[in-house]
């Protein structure tokens, strides 16, 4: 006890007789009677971090834009006329500025593996087949909606039917062909290829190499499919060739001929050179093809080249007219290739975009720094780490490494997902993905 202690206790006994004093403390931290030791530190409990969602594909539609996300679900943004958004036109009949949730009976839509987006419908590959929803005037979603009969459009969306199985799909204006070349909807021009012009078709037909007296052999294995707006091409596993029907007004399918513009209702072999009823040693050793409305791209499998064909020359997309032509600028270190109406992306190696073709609306991405007319390949701004891109009419869209997506291009219906409908020169983030 020190002397000040001892001091007070006399004090105090003096002050209070016949009280026993024990103990008392005056300095910082005593107590009376014994201390009970230190007290444990005081702590905040660390708040779980809500996790984000990260964009695992994405599709681009004329007004509208789809995602997969990484739990299984799909978003979707922009334009939601006929209920493409898939949210039951919850958010309303018009314009969706981020995104919202594909809904299926009344419940989020799950098991989403890819994404595809036409003109105001859109579909979901699932596990067991796929899903479609939205505009259903030429039995786009391909079956039946609703009891009484078809119903357009179709909100709540139908499980497609008949399906060998559904691991990746591809939708143009009006139809949709999955990897195992079946297709359904709209067989104007003959872009299902099933060797007939019925105007429609309510479920998917099977893609029988076949199907008109003039097929005589089995194309194998598809590697790579893409519709247009109304042909569609893929790429053969065996040897890279390339077999492509449907429209050929603007020369997409790529057979030498500068003739009437004719459809074609079976596949028929891409030339490299000649002329398809002549002499046509097929184009091989392509890895992946994009098709767009006036024009078809092709990646091709020794370099990571470019070739393209169409009648879209003026815009510098795609070939001189009815045979594959090599994009210059981009000979080598491509890994994927997308396509709109008058312009193309390609996906390079290190990460970056490059896109080429029309710049009026800015859909190549770089600031219009190339100008607002035609532009040979040019980097997109302020973007890298991307895994994968989609194009459409006149926008088009990323998805980078960390789950975020970016878009640019027009945006009058909010298919950029930034929660504006203003035009951007170059990308800009969707919102609700990503860190």
């Amino acid at each position: 006890m020190t002397p000040l202690m001892h001091h007070w206790r006399k004090l105090l006994a003096a002050l209070v007789p016949g009280v026993l004093i024990i103990g008392i403390g005056l300095l910082s931290g005593s107590q009376l009677g014994s201390s009970p030791g230190p007290r444990p530190p005081t702590s905040t409990p660390v708040p779980t971090p809500t996790p984000f969602l990260s964009v695992t594909d994405i599709a681009t539609g004329v007004d509208h834009t789809c995602a997969a996300i990484d739990d299984g679900t799909m978003r979707c943004w922009g334009d939601n006329v006929s209920g493409q958004l898939g949210d039951q036109q919850a958010c309303g009949t018009t314009n969706c500025l981020a995104p919202v949730t594909v809904m299926a009976n009344s419940a989020p839509l799950t098991g989403v593996l890819a994404v595809s987006t036409g003109d105001d419908f859109s579909c979901a590959a699932l596990s067991g087949g796929a899903r479609c929803w939205g505009k259903n005037n030429e039995d786009q979603v391909g079956a039946l909606c609703g009891l009484a009969g078809q119903v357009d459009p179709c909100l709540d969306g139908v499980l497609v039917g008949n399906l060998f199985s559904a691991p990746s799909l591809s939708s143009g204006l009006s139809h949709t062909c999955v990897s195992t070349v079946q297709c359904w909807g709209s067989n104007i021009l003959q872009r299902l290829g099933l060797g007939d012009n019925n105007n429609v078709n309510s479920k998917p037909f099977a893609w029988p190499v076949c199907a008109n007296p003039s097929c005589t052999a089995s194309f194998g294995g598809v590697s790579s499919l893409d519709v247009g707006d109304a042909h569609t091409c893929a790429v053969i596993a065996a040897d890279g060739g390339v077999k492509c029907w449907g429209s050929d007004e603007n020369m997409q399918l790529g057979l030498g001929k500068l003739d009437i513009f004719t459809p074609f209702s079976s596949p028929v072999s891409v030339c490299e050179t000649g002329h398809y009823q002549f002499d046509c040693p097929p184009l091989t050793g392509v890895s992946a093809v994009a098709a767009a409305g006036t024009h078809t791209c092709a990646l091709m499998q020794a370099t990571g080249g470019v070739k393209c064909w169409g009648t879209r020359t003026g815009f510098g997309e795609n070939g001189a007219g009815a045979l594959p032509v090599d994009i210059a600028g981009l000979s080598s270190g491509v890994t994927a290739i997308a396509a709109g109406t008058n312009h193309a992306c390609a996906l390079m190696s290190d990460g970056t975009v490059k896109c080429f073709g029309d710049n009026s609306l800015g859909q190549l991405g770089d600031n219009q720094v190339c100008g607002m007319t035609t532009c040979s390949p040019a980097t997109v701004a302020n973007l890298n780490n991307v895994i994968s891109i989609a194009s459409n009419v006149d926008h088009t869209c990323a998805v980078k490494g960390d789950g975020t997506a970016w878009c640019w291009g027009t945006n009058g219906s909010g298919q950029l997902g930034d929660g504006t409908t203003d035009a951007s020169l170059v990308p800009v983030k969707v919102v609700g993905f990503g860190p």
